[in-house]
Order: structure tokens, then sequence, then C-alpha cells
């Protein structure tokens, strides 16, 4: 279940950056919505 502060979102991206998107995620220990979730907001600091 998805908490009141969160909202789910879906896009769609290359197998290749899925793929990479994974192996970053396994070798963090984190999920891949996580390490997507955690890459998006290091983007909003950057460009914030």
């Amino acid at each position: 279940m998805i908490g009141k502060d969160k909202e789910r979102v879906n896009f769609t991206i290359s197998k290749e950056d899925k793929e990479k998107l994974s192996q970053i995620a396994e070798r963090e220990s984190r999920t891949l919505s996580n390490t997507i979730n955690v890459a998006i907001k290091e983007y909003i600091k950057k460009h914030s």
C-alpha cells in the first residue's frame, strides 16, 4: 500500500536503462523503486 504522502507514477524506459538501474540497485542493496526514487531526489536537489 502506498503512503498518504506518495503517489504512483508509471513511465517507460529502455530495457538497457532498466537493466543498468537494476544492477545499481543490486549493488547498493536497494529495490529498483528505491534506486529510482534516490536518483530523482538527487536530480531535483541539483536542479532546484
